[in-house]
């Protein structure tokens, strides 16, 4: 009987006290039962150390390690990542909560012999508030091919939904903690050179929007960030993006100076995503027209320009009341 690859659950906490204990229990909760889980407490102040040490204590699969200053959240999942023994790294931030079937689906999906050139599988989430309460839920672009194009205007992947095969940072390397604040989204886009992407269309996770987010508090660093690492994906790792993906690039450069509650309402909800598909939605007029041996007309060039004036498809970018939603 072929035993089960072993799955290595990594967390960095700073001050989350009130949240950390239902992230843990809901790891402990996994029908996947084979695990390790490595928390590096980062030097909170709020009682979060006790918390750890209370389910550390509980629990033999959990280690916690202690920082006595802070550090950068690249550099805590840096150490954790080199305490891990599994052939899987899972990781869930503090304040965020997977629901029981998280593991089990993920590395079902990963063992099949047909997906083995896949290197990250992450997953749909429901938002929720503070108080965990349902507000909304993200959803991520399925295939490898959806995922590439979405690098150029958002994240395509939760973090804290995202499984990567450990195989991957053996050959590309660990998280670049000079990206403090775009960490991931450099991450993986290094990791892209030589794995496939894929997201499950199902709801893994739940991620929580509790105000202290880092693209409220720091929205602007992030932005520049994001930016440097879009840069990088094409003068270092060889990306190329066509003009849709041009027109991200420079808009997302002016939100950098915007409050981001505009920012994440106006920009990442709807005028970003609307013009991608207008420009795409352009393109297959034009494909289309020329299958068919003529060239578009103008109606059909103009016609995609309608969907900008158009609500947001259901499910697409669900957000409840006037809660903004996290941008990865």
């Amino acid at each position: 009987m072929k035993v089960r690859p072993l799955a290595s659950i990594v967390m960095v906490n700073r001050n989350n006290g009130r949240f950390i204990g239902e992230a843990i229990e809901s790891a402990v909760r996994q029908t996947y039962s084979r695990w390790e889980m490595i928390i590096v407490e980062n030097a909170s102040t709020d009682g979060s150390w006790e918390i750890i040490q209370c389910w550390a204590n509980r629990e033999p699969r959990i280690q916690a390690i202690r920082f006595s200053h802070r550090v950068g959240i690249p550099a805590g999942r840096n150490l954790a990542l080199a305490r891990t023994k599994g052939e899987y790294i899972a990781t869930l931030d503090s304040d965020d909560v997977w629901l029981p079937e998280r593991l089990t689906q993920q590395i079902e999906f990963m063992e099949h012999d047909e997906n083995k050139a896949v290197g990250i599988c992450g997953a749909n989430c429901f938002l929720i508030d503070g108080e965990g309460m349902e507000i909304g839920r993200k959803e991520f672009p399925g295939s490898d091919a959806e995922c590439r194009r979405a690098f150029w205007y958002r994240n395509p992947f939760c973090h804290s939904a995202s499984l990567v095969r450990k195989s991957c940072f053996d050959k590309l390397g660990i998280y670049d903690e000079s990206f403090e604040l775009a960490e991931d989204l450099e991450l993986w886009m290094r990791l892209g050179q030589f794995f496939r992407f894929y997201n499950t269309s199902e709801y893994l996770a739940r991620f929580r929007l509790s105000g202290r987010n880092v693209t409220l508090l720091q929205h602007r660093e992030m932005i520049r960030q994001t930016l440097r690492a879009r840069r990088m994906a094409i003068t270092r790792y060889g990306y190329t993006t066509d003009f849709a993906g041009r027109i991200a690039f420079a808009f997302t450069c002016c939100m950098q100076w915007l409050p981001p509650s505009l920012v994440h309402r106006l920009f990442y909800g709807l005028l970003l995503r609307r013009l991608v598909w207008i420009w795409e939605a352009g393109k297959l007029q034009r494909r289309n027209a020329l299958k068919e041996g003529r060239f578009a007309s103008k109606e059909e060039r103009t016609a995609p320009i309608g969907i900008i004036l158009h609500p947001f498809e259901e499910g697409e970018h669900e957000i409840r009341g006037n809660n903004s939603i996290k941008v990865e």
